[in-house]
């Protein structure tokens, strides 16, 4: 009916002028998110690296992180979410290079 064909004449730039900085906004915690989250992974890698030592990291609990991450990730890849897909793909790097030396050094 009417209501149909209106909305088929709506210029979608007015339509979400709200909306496309509000996404902004949106995207820019998802980025502030990601970003101390896999921050937080830097201090025990380097800790691990430079004492030759994961004695202290469980091995179970870093497995279990890191399908999370993996599962993360491709939720974001599937759902085109950018923050998503940047802080995995660097947090599965660094919780991947935790589990390298918790592997090589015990």
């Amino acid at each position: 009916g009417a209501g149909a064909s209106g909305l088929r004449h709506r210029n979608p730039r007015r339509a979400r002028p709200f909306r496309t900085k509000r996404m902004d906004h949106i995207t820019l915690i998802g980025m502030s998110a990601g970003t101390l989250t896999t921050l937080a992974f830097l201090p025990q890698v380097v800790r691990a690296w430079r004492a030759r030592s994961t004695a202290d990291v469980s091995l179970l609990m870093f497995l279990a992180m890191c399908l999370g991450i993996v599962l993360w990730l491709i939720y974001g890849l599937l759902a085109g979410d950018m923050p998503l897909i940047v802080a995995n793909s660097i947090t599965l790097v660094l919780a991947g290079a935790i589990l390298v030396a918790k592997f090589r050094f015990g």
